[in-house]
């Protein structure tokens, strides 16, 4: 009986480096989405305003303990792979972006990404207490994301990190 050979080396390495393509490719979607999502809901965060509303942060300050400026609401905005996510002082969009890019660097492929806001006055933002987002947070941030969405995930899937 005729034995038939094939050397599969070449397919294997070509389907190895696909594979690694593939999955570099569906973590630059996750990363690329979640950055953008955290992003669009800092900007959708009212900053504040601790000069108009003194006495407000003077009593957030004995409440909560945090300092009488603006910032914090939008620097609350975080991005971890756990549920249990902690509040975070920081009281910079700017500086929650850079945190949550850098966490992002960590993300792998299959984990669950949770973004969110632990500051303790969130929810009252979220129903129009402040005049700046009287349409409160989630509804805009998610309405922006939302309409975008589709044409991101594929030029993060056509430009991998």
């Amino acid at each position: 009986m005729p034995v038939i050979k094939a050397d599969t080396t070449d397919l294997e390495n070509s389907l190895m480096k696909a594979a690694g393509q593939i999955a570099l490719r569906l973590k630059s979607m996750v990363v690329g989405f979640s950055y953008e999502f955290i992003l669009v809901a800092i900007d959708k965060t009212p900053l504040g305003d601790s000069d108009q509303y003194a006495d407000l942060y003077k009593a957030r300050q004995i409440r909560y303990g945090l300092l009488p400026v603006e910032g914090f609401a939008q620097g609350s905005w975080q991005i971890d792979y756990d549920s249990n996510i902690l509040p975070q002082e920081v009281y910079s969009g700017s500086e929650a972006a850079f945190g949550a890019k850098t966490n992002l660097m960590n993300y792998n492929l299959g984990q669950k990404v949770y973004i969110a806001n632990k500051g303790p006055y969130i929810v009252d933002l979220e129903n129009g207490y402040s005049g700046q987002a009287e349409a409160g947070i989630t509804k805009p941030t998610i309405d922006h994301v939302m309409s975008s969405y589709k044409i991101d995930l594929k030029r993060y899937y056509s430009n991998p990190l």
